[in-house]
């Protein structure tokens, strides 16, 4: 696909020009054909730009934490595996 950065700024020139978001996304599809963004994608940054906003860049997402590495999941993972060592097949917790 092509960049999307490119495609985002081109989406904020066509909002400066007071275009629809519809000529937006026919132009957008005539700029890049098979390698365009989803027309929900368009919208999304077309109305995102046409509500002010400058900046073009993904806003920062927080990573997601680990639940399965906490000190209570390890200890119950030990407990189960203590517990079952005679079975061949472990309980699903």
């Amino acid at each position: 696909m092509s960049d999307l950065r490119e495609q985002r700024c081109n989406v904020k020139f066509c909002v400066k020009l007071g275009k629809t978001l519809t000529e937006t996304f026919e132009l957008s599809r005539q700029a890049y054909g098979g390698d365009t963004f989803s027309r929900t994608q368009c919208y999304e940054w077309f109305t995102r730009l046409k509500n002010g906003r400058r900046s073009i860049e993904d806003d920062p997402r927080p990573r997601r934490p680990s639940t399965s590495t906490d000190d209570t999941h390890i200890q119950k993972i030990k407990d189960l595996v203590r517990a079952n060592r005679s079975n061949s097949q472990l309980s699903v917790l």
